[in-house]
């Protein structure tokens, strides 16, 4: 058949009335989206909720991200947190990864940071590089585990391989300044680049540092001002100091009075 949102909210209308979960989602989804049926977001929660205690794992995570951002109600973290909790518990990676982040900051619930713990490993064992970095960053500050550097390294790796912004900035920090690990600027000059090539201001002056003193690369005034612009015009006050500096001396530019 031809595809039909109004037809389809009718029968789902019809299955929900009767307590179907599965139909009682897909209506709430209809309402939320004004999908055959005019956008009501009230009606899309009260259908989500339904099917929610209903055990329905989709409207269940669905409340937990609506509560969480106040998308057609009031933002409620506690309200989030209980239903996040629930699809967590099932095993879903993206609740877990929401549920170790409402206890590491205490929103929704009481601040736990072993619990936080809890469920970003839960949520890292099934490859969610954001639960890997914030992982990393429990296991480098000893936030509810044992501080322990190689555990933090190795997660970064693990979410800085899979594209994590946050983690690849990570490495660059901790091997620039050899605090957490051995110092390695061409280490920290590969993750830097990495990151700065996404445009994040901060990477782009760290490399521009890099080019310019020859830390984990060979010297190149010429690449040091083009990322140190680049931070510049993102507001960067260093990139600019810096940037103003190579001008005035004519590094790496043609002099500029």
């Amino acid at each position: 058949v031809e595809q039909d949102y109004e037809e389809a909210v009718t029968w789902y209308k019809k299955s929900a009335e009767r307590g179907h979960p599965e139909a009682q989602a897909s209506l709430a989804w209809m309402y939320e989206n004004g999908k055959g049926i005019e956008a009501d977001l009230k009606e899309a929660i009260y259908w989500y909720k339904k099917s929610a205690e209903q055990g329905n794992t989709k409207a269940q995570l669905k409340l937990g991200i609506i509560y969480k951002n106040g998308n057609g109600t009031v933002e409620d973290y506690t309200q989030s947190f209980y239903w996040y909790k629930k699809v967590a518990q099932q095993g879903n990676a993206h609740a877990q990864l929401n549920v170790g982040i409402m206890y590491e900051f205490g929103k929704g619930t009481t601040q736990d940071y072993t619990s936080a713990v809890h469920w970003y490993k839960s949520a890292a064992v099934q490859g969610i590089s954001e639960a890997q970095t914030r992982l990393g960053w429990m296991y480098e500050n000893g936030k509810g585990v044992e501080q322990d550097y190689s555990q933090a390294i190795s997660l970064y790796k693990n979410a800085a391989k899979n594209g994590e912004t946050n983690a690849q900035l990570k490495l660059g920090i901790i091997y620039q300044n050899g605090k957490v690990a051995a110092e390695d600027y061409s280490q920290s000059f590969f993750w830097y680049k990495k990151v700065a090539e996404k445009g994040d201001a901060n990477a782009q002056l760290n490399l521009g540092q890099m080019y310019e003193y020859g830390k984990g690369t060979d010297e190149n005034y010429t690449q040091a001002v083009y990322w140190y612009k680049k931070a510049a015009d993102q507001g960067d006050t260093e990139a600019q100091l810096n940037l103003a500096v190579m001008y005035k001396y004519g590094t790496g530019v043609n002099e500029d009075s």
